[in-house]
C-alpha cells in the first residue's frame, strides 16, 4: 500500500512538473529591445505617409517614362446635319498613332527630375523610420530606467520598514526616545509614498511603451537586450573622435542624404522647367472612316441622284508643335522650380549643422556620461559597503541613528544617480545611432 501511493505521488509530481514547464512554454517572452524597435516601425502610420510619397513620386517615374512609348487613341465625330446652315450629315471614326521623336531634351530632363523626386522619396521614408527607431528605443529605456528606480524604492522601503520594527520594539524596552521613533516612521511613510510615485512612472513609460509598439499590454523586458545591443554600437562609436564621427555621420546620415537628395530632384526641377516650352517633333498617323449622308452625285448613267457614302482615309506625317504664348504659365514654373532649389539648398545646409551638432553633443555626452557612470557606481558600492558596517555598527549600539539615516541616504542617492547615469548614457547611444543612420537595422528594419 505504501509502495502504491509512493509510486503514485511520483506521479503526481511528474505531471505537475510537465504543466508547469508547458504553462512556462506557453508565456510570451518578454520584449526585446530589437523587437521594440521591429516592431514601432512596422505599426507607426507615418511609415504609410512617407511611403505613399514615394509611391506617388514612382507614378511620376512611370509618367515620364510613357513619353518614349507610342500613343494610340480612338477619335470620333458626329455631324449634327438638316440644320439651317449644313444640310449634310457627316461623321467620322478612326484610330490615331503618335510617337514623340525629338523634344530637345525636354523629354530627358523630365525623366531625370522624376527620378530624382523618386531617390529622395525613398530616403524620406528611411528617415521616418530613423524618427520613429529612435522614439521607441528612448521609450525603451524610459521603462528600464522606472524600473530600476522602482526596485531601488523598494529596497528603500524594505529597509525603512525593518528600522520602523526595531525602532517600535527599542521604544518598547525603552532603549530609544519616542522623537527616534517618530523620525523613523516617518521616513517608512516617505518611503512608501516614493515606492507609489515610482510604480506610476512605470505605468506611464509602460503606457508609452505599448502605444508604440502596438501592443495591449506589456509583461516584462528583456533588460540586458537594450545594453548588449547598445555596447556594440559603443564599440564602434566611441572609439573615434569628434571629427572623425562628424566625418562618418555626414556620409551616412539619414536626414542629410535625403536633403542632398531633394537638392538634386530640385535642381532637375529647374532644367525640367526650362525645357518645358522646347518644341516637340512628333510622328503621326492615322486612319479613318468618313460617313456622310444625302449627298447629291452622279450615276453610271449620269444622272443626279442621292445618296449616302462611306469614304476610307489614312495619313502619315511628322508634326512640330511649339507653345507661342502660354499666359505666363511657364514662367511660373521655371520661378517655382528656382525656389524650391533655393529651399531645397537652405534645407541641406541646415540638416549638416543639425547633423554636425547633434553627433557632436551626443559623444560627448556618451564619453562623459560612460567615464560618470563608472565612477558613480563605485560610489554606490562604497555607499552600500558604509550602510552595511553602520547597520551592524548601530544593531551593537556604537553607532547612532543620525549616522544610519545619513548612510542610508548616502547610498539611495548614489544607487539613484548611478541609475540615471547609466540610463542618460545609454540614451546618448541611442541618439547617436540614431544620427549615425544605423539604429534601424538593429530591429532588422
Amino acid at each position: 500500500m505504501g509502495q502504491t501511493m509512493r509510486t503514485s505521488l511520483l506521479a503526481l509530481s511528474a505531471l505537475a512538473s510537465l504543466i508547469s514547464a508547458g504553462a512556462a512554454t506557453a508565456q510570451p517572452a518578454c520584449l526585446s529591445f530589437p523587437q521594440a524597435i521591429a516592431d514601432a516601425v512596422a505599426f507607426d502610420p507615418r511609415i504609410a505617409g512617407s511611403t505613399a510619397d514615394r509611391e506617388m513620386a514612382h507614378a511620376g517615374v512611370l509618367a515620364a517614362r510613357a513619353r518614349n512609348l507610342p500613343q494610340v487613341s480612338v477619335f470620333g465625330q458626329a455631324g449634327i446635319g438638316d440644320d439651317p446652315i449644313d444640310r449634310r450629315r457627316d461623321d467620322q471614326f478612326g484610330l490615331q498613332f503618335q510617337q514623340e521623336l525629338y523634344s530637345f531634351g525636354s523629354r530627358k530632363s523630365a525623366k531625370d527630375a522624376s527620378i530624382a523626386r523618386l531617390k529622395a522619396a525613398r530616403l524620406q521614408v528611411e528617415e521616418t523610420k530613423a524618427g520613429i527607431a529612435q522614439g521607441v528605443a528612448l521609450a525603451f529605456l524610459d521603462v528600464q530606467r522606472a524600473e530600476a528606480l522602482v526596485t531601488l524604492a523598494e529596497e528603500q522601503q524594505d529597509i525603512f520598514r525593518q528600522d520602523a520594527d526595531t525602532a517600535a520594539s527599542r521604544l518598547a524596552r525603552s532603549i530609544i526616545t519616542l522623537t527616534d521613533t517618530s523620525q523613523i516612521r516617518a521616513r517608512y511613510a516617505r518611503a512608501r509614498s516614493e515606492t507609489i510615485n515610482a510604480d506610476v512612472g512605470v505605468q506611464i513609460a509602460k503606457a508609452r511603451l505599448e502605444v508604440l509598439t502596438d501592443r495591449d499590454a506589456i509583461g516584462c523586458l528583456d533588460h540586458p537586450s537594450a545594453a548588449d545591443t547598445l555596447e556594440q554600437q559603443a564599440e564602434v562609436f566611441l572609439s573615434q573622435t569628434a571629427d572623425e564621427a562628424v566625418d562618418d555621420a555626414l556620409s551616412r546620415a539619414v536626414a542629410l542624404r535625403r536633403a542632398r537628395a531633394q537638392v538634386i530632384a530640385a535642381r532637375a526641377g529647374v532644367t525640367e522647367a526650362n525645357r518645358a516650352n522646347m518644341p516637340v517633333l512628333s510622328l503621326t498617323a492615322y486612319a479613318l472612316t468618313e460617313y456622310q449622308e444625302n449627298v447629291q452625285v452622279f450615276d453610271e448613267t449620269g444622272a443626279l441622284v442621292t445618296d449616302d457614302i462611306y469614304e476610307g482615309d489614312s495619313r502619315i506625317g511628322l508634326s512640330l508643335t511649339q507653345d507661342l504664348y502660354a499666359g505666363g504659365r511657364n514662367r511660373a514654373r521655371r520661378l517655382d522650380a528656382r525656389a524650391r532649389l533655393k529651399g531645397a539648398r537652405a534645407d541641406s545646409d541646415l540638416e549638416r549643422i543639425v547633423v554636425k551638432d547633434a553627433v557632436k553633443r551626443a559623444l560627448a555626452q556618451a564619453k562623459a556620461q560612460q567615464a560618470a557612470g563608472k565612477a558613480l557606481l563605485e560610489a554606490s558600492e562604497q555607499a552600500r559597503i558604509r550602510l552595511d558596517t553602520t547597520r551592524r555598527a548601530y544593531d551593537r549600539g556604537t553607532k547612532t541613528l543620525t549616522d544610519l539615516v545619513l548612510a542610508t541616504e548616502d547610498y539611495f542617492a548614489a544607487a539613484s544617480q548611478e541609475t540615471n547615469a547609466r540610463f542618460d548614457y545609454y540614451a546618448s547611444l541611442v541618439r547617436l545611432s540614431g544620427t549615425m543612420g544605423t539604429l534601424t537595422s538593429l530591429g532588422g528594419g
